[in-house]
């Protein structure tokens, strides 16, 4: 059965599982819910969903207040990277001014 003979017309049924999670990781950012950093670096660990895990690396970086040794290593360490994952871990090295030298210890 179709999402949207199911749902109706709720957002879900025509916008998808994925983009609905997707934008439950952007509301813990947008909440400051730092309870939710543990579950950031799960998904970052974890998903195969190359969205979810871009945008838990935003969420990330609104989130946390500093930069470990392990979070950078995490971080580069991802298996084929798509271009959002690329940009941004960039854009959240950029932030946390994480340099080349930090990145390749």
């Amino acid at each position: 059965m179709a999402n949207s003979k199911k749902f109706g017309m709720v957002a879900g049924s025509w916008r998808g599982k994925n983009i609905l999670q997707r934008n439950a990781i952007i509301a813990l950012a947008n909440a400051n819910d730092r309870s939710a950093i543990p579950k950031l670096l799960e998904i970052i660990e974890t998903s195969q969903n190359q969205i979810h895990i871009a945008t838990a690396i935003w969420s990330l970086g609104e989130l946390i207040r500093e930069v470990t040794p392990d979070l950078v290593d995490l971080l580069t360490s991802l298996k084929n990277p798509s271009p959002a994952i690329i940009e941004e871990r960039e854009r959240f090295f950029q932030k946390f001014h994480v340099d080349e030298i930090e990145i390749q210890k």
